[in-house]
């Protein structure tokens, strides 16, 4: 959808009165690019999710959540080159459900739709970067989980130094060992997935021309290239 947004941005200013700016690109990855309108959604988005006030988002956060959009294009980018098959209705459906059910705002159809509109945003919007999510969870699991290997010392001492602790802490009372250990092990493996998708991402950002456009720019002032 947004391609095609991009080919409107090409064609329209032609028919717009001088001086008037429908969108602006802010960033631009290889050949892909991150519009002024997707920044805005992606901050209004992480600020709903966070329960954050609009007007306490800084400018440091704001470009964090940029940076966030420049991997996500990464990402994108390399699931473009392979087969992956994309996450099902079903899929979207389960996860969007639980997001809702964790909000405050969840609880009912009138306080979810009283937020949206609160952080001006729509189910689609909320749907799209659901569906967004979703994949990017799918592929990078498919790549990264064949190779991690849990030792079960690792387990064990995660049982004892952080679990145990951590559950008597709570006031709860500590499953055994072999009760906690699936969990346990789904632990350590998203804690390696997450070490390797940084170094990858980090990779990619070396290998990939990157260009920023200063924030309140109509045009995309160049910042940084790399090689």
């Amino acid at each position: 959808m947004r391609r095609a947004l991009i080919f409107a941005l090409v064609l329209l200013p032609l028919g717009l009165r001088a001086g008037q700016v429908l969108d602006r690109i802010v960033a631009r990855v290889d050949h892909h690019v991150v519009l002024a309108s997707e920044w805005d959604e992606a901050v209004r988005y992480e600020a709903f999710m966070d329960g954050k006030d609009l007007a306490a988002i800084d400018d440091a956060s704001r470009q964090a959540t940029l940076e966030r959009l420049i991997d996500q294009e990464l990402v994108q980018a390399e699931i473009d080159r392979t087969n992956f098959v994309p996450g099902t209705a079903a899929e979207i459906d389960a996860r969007l459900a639980a997001l809702r059910k964790q909000h405050p705002a969840g609880g009912s159809n009138a306080t979810w739709k009283a937020a949206l509109e609160k952080y001006g945003l729509s189910e689609a919007d909320i749907r799209e970067r659901v569906a967004v999510q979703v994949n990017e969870m799918r592929f990078l699991d498919q790549r990264f989980r064949p190779s991690i290997h849990v030792d079960p010392r690792a387990v064990e001492a995660y049982y004892r130094d952080i679990y145990v602790p951590a559950t008597k802490k709570d006031g709860a009372r500590p499953l055994g060992l072999a009760e906690a250990r699936d969990q346990i092990e789904e632990i350590l493996v998203q804690q390696r997935m997450d070490d390797l998708v940084a170094v990858w991402l980090k990779n990619l950002r070396e290998q990939t021309m990157i260009e920023r456009g200063e924030p309140q720019s109509p045009l995309l002032g160049l910042q940084e290239k790399k090689p």
